[in-house]
């Protein structure tokens, strides 16, 4: 489920992880049932002995990658078993922003990022942001053998983002492109929908850029399977940074289980920490892929 084999370790040392407080109020319409794959890391079996635990049930927002590796640290070490907490982690088939399935129980938490959470608050979704703890650098990837030397060299190019070809990713790179002088149209742009593969859609020449791309993962996946990659930061050339992952959940549940949604808050911090720490231990503790069970909800 990892998209190529990128370097956990240097992926985890180009991360900007935080954890910081954010609080946002935001009613759901119902959505189509979702496929989703509950993940397994192999941590300790929480379900063993008289000890009572806590299931704890939090969604990412897209397929498994280093990003997440805080969590997959705390579980390997048994800190949420310490804590009480069973916690199992969800990937959905396709991006996902997850207040629906919150609502319907079926998560207790969710990773998203602030852009869909000002969405949803917007729609009036009863959702809160309680937590942030991954601040990247995001950009505009493409491959340094192609004729791209600066943005407004992207005029005109296959532009690969999730949600092609709605109008996200052309905004983006025509926003960089007029930032550095340049003219384009958004119809000058040819969409291309490689799911969140970027690094794939560039190596199999299906696109000439890709957007929206992490700098700690796709970046340093396609350099670690031997491509010289290289991006233009969002925050460089006009567009604001939204390149943030926070934590989502039902203000009832935020209510009702403060107490152990703030242990997590706490044990997320740990991971952090011991990243920061030992920056040379994840890619040993976590190279070995998780266990997916396939289940619907």
């Amino acid at each position: 489920m990892f998209s190529g084999h990128v370097s956990w370790a240097n992926a985890l040392s180009s991360s900007g992880f935080a954890a910081t407080t954010l609080v946002f109020d935001t009613a759901a319409a119902p959505k189509k049932a979702t496929r989703f794959i509950c993940i397994d890391d192999s941590g300790p079996d929480f379900l063993n002995g008289e000890k009572k635990m806590e299931r704890l049930i939090v969604g990412l927002e897209w397929f498994l990658n280093p990003d997440h590796v805080p969590l997959l640290i705390a579980r390997r070490l048994g800190w949420f078993e310490d804590a009480g907490i069973d916690l199992r982690l969800v990937e959905p088939e396709q991006h996902l922003d997850a207040v629906d399935e919150i609502e319907r129980g079926e998560m207790d938490l969710a990773i998203t990022e602030p852009l869909h959470l000002v969405e949803d608050r917007a729609e009036g979704k009863p959702v809160v942001g309680f937590a942030r703890f991954l601040h990247t650098n995001g950009g505009v990837m493409y491959l340094e053998d192609s004729d791209i030397e600066r943005p407004r060299d992207m005029a005109g190019k296959r532009i690969q983002y999730p949600g092609a070809p709605g109008p996200g990713g052309p905004a983006i790179v025509q926003t960089m492109i007029e930032t550095d002088g340049g003219e384009c149209q958004l119809d000058n742009f040819e969409p291309v929908n490689n799911g969140f593969f970027h690094t794939d859609a560039l190596l199999e020449n299906k696109a000439d850029v890709a957007t929206l791309v992490f700098y700690n993962f796709e970046v340093l996946e396609a350099r670690y399977r031997g491509h010289d990659a290289n991006f233009f930061a969002l925050k460089d050339w006009g567009v604001p940074d939204f390149c943030q992952l926070i934590f989502i959940t039902h203000p009832e549940t935020l209510k009702r289980r403060r107490d152990t949604i703030a242990t997590f808050v706490d044990l997320l911090r740990q991971g952090i920490d011991f990243l920061h720490q030992h920056p040379e231990k994840p890619g040993r503790s976590t190279s070995k892929t998780p266990t997916l069970t396939s289940i619907h909800r």
